[in-house]
């Protein structure tokens, strides 16, 4: 859905999310909605060539719809919504939820969700908007229009999107940081005036965010399955001790993924099973600071897997950084401080937890991470609970009954998601950040499930390199389908 460009002729000013991560290390341009769209100048309002169309969704008053939304892009994630309108999320990558109502959702490159949207406001046409997250300078933008059948405005829309206010706050699902200010009537406030208690103003929030925005953010992993989604894929269970593989795997860009910046092979693994030195192990590699090598990394077959995935390394004061900054280059690694949409191949996982850092009440900046997992090293390199009895089911905050189902799920700046798997698949399956510029970098590993003997046999007459021969002729005969394949 988005496009971005970059000229490296001059440094570029990374934008930054609310709590001043940055979002891309190249400016967004433009971004389509079914290959329909506009590019705004500078994040401005007026598109640079208003006669290109706009992909426009004609409705019917009194009608309800589902929208399918797919976030194909490689670097922004968007914040979704219907201007005067209240969307309903109801699945996320293909799984069914429990039905979540609010004013717009985050969908990160490589997310899907389906939203639930009725049609019974006044017939006019109305902006669907899909934002980027800057919070220091106007979002980038991309635009369609909803039509209501009937109306008789024929021109481009004058709606609004929702303000966000004390009385009319915005409930935003899948945020990619903490909460929001603890709503009126909570324990932190006073249950008459609504005012936060004098005592605890100073104080920092590791799930409540900035309150000018007044943004109820609800995170993937407070999503909950259906009794049907559930029943289809139930949570892997721990029957005892043995039967877990608990990892922790840090997704940063000090050292790519725990140590190892992934360097791709040369074949695919499941076609080559012989891996005859077409790919660099990390294995026996002293890996002090990082190494560039192929990061395999075994799970055992129909064992239940619990993976950590947190994104920590050395922490800076974002916000003295940003404001004490003109200027930032490629070269400079604070640009990569931002959250990182993993996808996993293979599997589809159970969020079981997701949990944030802590933030300055005021700023909005991250103040420290996560106090729940210990590093050994600055670049948190082999880490452990903090807790020593934390321990596959035994950790606060879980969702055993009704976690929702995905395979890309966004892992918060100095923060963590606990997920699950079944090891029922045997096979070799790659996971990796979501936007394009970290793969490539080497934000990626390769999970070896099963033995080479539990994994399906290579097919009989399966082509290999140099086996590709063919003639100009005997590709036109295969072209009019004068031949088959399968003759080969």
């Amino acid at each position: 859905m988005p496009g971005a460009g970059y000229s490296n002729t001059t440094c570029y000013r990374s934008t930054l999310q609310e709590d001043f991560t940055h979002i891309g290390v190249v400016p967004f341009t433009s971004g389509l909605i079914n290959g329909k769209g506009h590019r705004y100048p500078d994040h401005g309002d007026e598109p640079e060539n208003p006669v290109l169309p706009l992909e426009t969704f004609t409705v019917k008053y009194g009608s309800s719809y589902r929208f399918r939304v797919i976030n194909a892009g490689m670097i922004y994630a968007f914040r979704v919504s219907v201007d005067e309108h209240q969307i309903k999320l109801i699945s996320v990558d293909g799984n069914d939820l429990k039905v979540e109502a609010a004013e717009s959702i985050i969908v990160q490159p490589g997310e899907r969700i389906d939203f639930i949207l009725h049609a019974d406001v006044v017939m006019r046409n109305y902006w669907i908007r899909a934002e980027t997250l800057e919070g220091n300078i106007n979002p980038g933008k991309v635009l369609g229009v909803l039509h209501y059948q009937g109306s008789t405005e024929n021109h481009i829309p004058t709606s609004k999107r929702k303000k966000c206010s004390l009385k009319h706050r915005c409930r935003v699902i899948n945020c990619p940081f903490g909460g929001s200010e603890p709503a009126e009537g909570s324990d932190l406030t006073n249950s008459k005036t609504g005012i936060l208690n004098a005592h605890i103003l100073n104080i920092k929030f590791s799930r409540y965010y900035p309150k000018k925005k007044y943004m109820d953010c609800i995170s993937i992993a407070d999503l909950k399955s259906t009794n049907f989604e559930i029943k289809q894929h139930p949570v892997p269970r721990i029957e005892n001790g043995m039967d877990l593989q608990e990892l922790f795997l840090n997704f940063h860009f000090a050292c790519e993924i725990w140590l190892n910046k992934m360097k791709l092979p040369f074949l695919c693994f499941q076609t080559f099973p012989e891996q005859d030195g077409f790919f660099e192990s990390c294995e026996g590699k002293n890996c002090i600071d990082n190494c560039c090598c192929t990061n395999i990394i075994k799970l055992k077959k129909n064992k239940t897997v619990q993976l950590v995935l947190y994104n920590q390394d050395i922490l800076v004061n974002l916000f003295r950084y940003h404001f004490s900054r003109p200027r930032f280059c490629f070269s400079d690694n604070t640009l990569f401080d931002m959250p990182h949409p993993i996808h996993m191949h293979g599997h589809q996982f159970h969020v079981l937890k997701m949990a944030f850092p802590d933030y300055n009440r005021f700023t909005g900046a991250i103040e420290s991470p996560s106090p729940d997992i210990d590093c050994d090293t600055p670049y948190c390199n082999y880490p452990t609970w903090k807790n020593k009895s934390w321990h596959g089911d035994n950790i606060p905050g879980l969702n055993l009954v009704n976690p929702p189902l995905k395979d890309t799920v966004i892992v918060p700046r100095y923060g963590y998601v606990i997920i699950r798997i079944k090891a029922d698949n045997p096979g070799y399956w790659i996971m990796h950040c979501h936007i394009e510029i970290h793969q490539v970098e080497g934000m990626a590993l390769v999970f070896q499930e099963g033995e080479k003997s539990d994994m399906a046999p290579v097919p009989d007459k399966f082509h290999k390199c140099g086996d590709f021969n063919w003639t100009s002729n005997t590709f036109r005969k295969f072209i009019n389908n004068d031949i088959n394949f399968s003759d080969f």
